[in-house]
């Protein structure tokens, strides 16, 4: 599993894209954390 990388230009030089990208980080990890808990 990879870290977020919380720096917007880590994903170039266009905010929004950044923005949208990293909301979909955000969202696969809280799937994940989600299934973990469920799972115990």
């Amino acid at each position: 599993m990879k870290y977020l990388d919380l720096d917007p230009f880590a994903y170039g030089d266009n905010p929004e894209e950044a923005n949208k990208l990293m909301e979909l980080e955000f969202r696969e990890l809280f799937d994940f954390i989600s299934k973990q808990l469920k799972e115990e």
